[in-house]
């Protein structure tokens, strides 16, 4: 069982990124909205090509068994509040600066969530209890902009989880606030679908009582700022 104050630890209000550039992706960011289910991966289809991975002296018949339970479990990826401020988080899961970072309330949810730990390199682990999760909350620092938080369950069969509810919305809209606006909707389908998209989505938050809110790109230090 975790301890109190590791679970103490975890942020009440998570972030998902998500790309809005169609209607498969606005029907999906519909059902979350409506019913807070997440969708769960196993370890093999996140986009670290070096998820999972360890260094171990573990046997070959025990390197097998901790492979078995790693598939077992399935993973959802949140990120802390400071993430919506990384240039790259909205680059590389919003459809190239074309999306939302969803915000939920996890408060009832912490027993399976763990916060992400960073290392220079890949960790040591041996058979035990609690290694597994421990595999799959391990990644090299390279990806600590991420900020990630993981909601685990050992629960291969069952692909969507209730997570938390939808508190709030933000969008990334960098392209959209210049002063040609018009003309770059006019020659971007990706871009005019995405404003398409956002006003559906304005829409279904009035009738949710959800608040829109956006991230406005600070071209001094490279970063997003949040806008209250």
């Amino acid at each position: 069982m975790r301890k109190v104050k590791d679970v103490d630890k975890i942020p009440s209000k998570l972030y998902k990124f998500r790309r809005l550039v169609n209607a498969k992706d606005f029907c999906r960011v519909r059902e979350i909205i409506e019913d807070g289910e997440f969708y769960c991966s196993k370890f093999t289809e996140l986009n670290d090509p070096m998820e999972g991975v360890y260094n171990t002296t573990c046997t070959e018949k025990e390197v097998t068994e901790i492979y078995r339970a790693k598939m077992e479990y399935r993973i959802c990826s949140f990120s802390n509040i400071d993430a919506l401020k990384e240039v790259l988080m909205w680059g590389h899961y919003t459809g190239g600066f074309k999306g939302i970072a969803i915000e939920v309330d996890v408060s009832s949810n912490k027993e399976n969530i763990k916060e992400v730990t960073y290392c220079k390199n890949f960790k040591e682990f041996y058979s035990s209890e609690d290694c597994v999760e421990q595999i799959l909350t391990t990644k090299v620092d390279e990806w600590k902009y991420e900020k990630e938080y993981r909601f685990l369950k050992n629960d291969c069969a069952k692909e969507k989880e209730k997570i938390g509810e939808v508190t709030r919305v933000f969008v990334c809209d960098i392209a959209l606030e210049f002063r040609n606006r018009d003309m770059i909707l006019e020659n971007s389908k990706s871009l005019s679908d995405f404003s398409v998209c956002i006003e559906m989505l304005n829409k279904l938050l009035l009738e949710k009582g959800i608040t829109l809110s956006s991230v406005k790109y600070d071209y001094e230090n490279n970063r997003f700022e949040i806008c209250e």
